[in-house]
């Protein structure tokens, strides 16, 4: 949740979203609506799923007092693609690298401020791993890309 603070606050009430790893869903709605769609697993699922339950009339809400526990075994190079794609970088002919810089050091400051207010340092060296490999990975693509067409 710590990526989605912002849209959620510190008020339980009705929801248009619900982040797919924390969240119970009646089976009834999961029945309805065909479950989540496998192809998506990786990005926008849990969006996907929230629209097409309230599209047959089931609601979502957020619960401010609920707290998760996460059990995913995303490696670094997982959470760095994601995050590549988050920031719509998908190719050096594609994207520019140093928007990317830009963008991902922006993003990765603003959380880290906010970890540190909140008192979560623990966060701080996962975030800064994700972010140097993300811009490691942007950069390497970026060098073999320009090595091929020379």
């Amino acid at each position: 949740m710590r990526f989605l603070e912002t849209r959620f606050g510190e008020q339980s009430g009705l929801s248009e979203f619900a982040p797919g790893h924390a969240v119970l869903f009646r089976k009834e709605a999961l029945d309805a609506v065909g479950g989540y769609d496998v192809r998506l697993r990786l990005h926008h699922e849990d969006s996907d799923i929230c629209l097409r339950m309230r599209k047959s009339g089931w609601e979502t809400h957020y619960v401010a007092e609920s707290s998760f526990v996460s059990i995913q075994k995303d490696t670094l190079k997982q959470l760095a693609a994601k995050e590549l794609r988050e920031s719509y970088w998908y190719s050096p002919a594609e994207s520019s690298l140093l928007r990317l810089y830009v963008h991902l050091s922006k993003w990765t400051i603003i959380r880290a401020g906010r970890n540190l207010v909140k008192g979560r340092i623990y966060f701080l060296p996962v975030d800064a791993a994700i972010w140097a490999s993300a811009l490691w990975t942007a950069t390497l693509r970026t060098v073999r890309s320009a090595d091929r067409r020379q």
